[in-house]
């Protein structure tokens, strides 16, 4: 499975679950100063080729496919 999103959405989530919860304070998160920097990382991903079955799944809202099909996809 490969999750992907908008950059930019992937900052606002990253940022809000950090303030919404004190436990992922532990964990490194993007701070306004280095958005920037973060943003750049993000798009500059390039995923691991594998020689395996993958899917691609848009988490913009909700699951793209759906948590079904994803789940099909995984049964032996």
């Amino acid at each position: 499975m490969h999750c992907t999103v908008d950059p930019e959405l992937a900052l606002h989530r990253s940022l809000r679950r950090s303030a919404e919860n004190q436990h992922r304070r532990a964990h490194p998160h993007p701070g306004s100063a280095d958005a920037g920097e973060y943003l750049a990382r993000l798009r500059a991903f390039e995923r691991v080729a594998l020689a395996a079955p993958s899917m691609e799944v848009d988490t913009t809202d909700g699951y793209q496919p759906a948590l079904g099909d994803l789940v099909a996809f995984l049964a032996p």
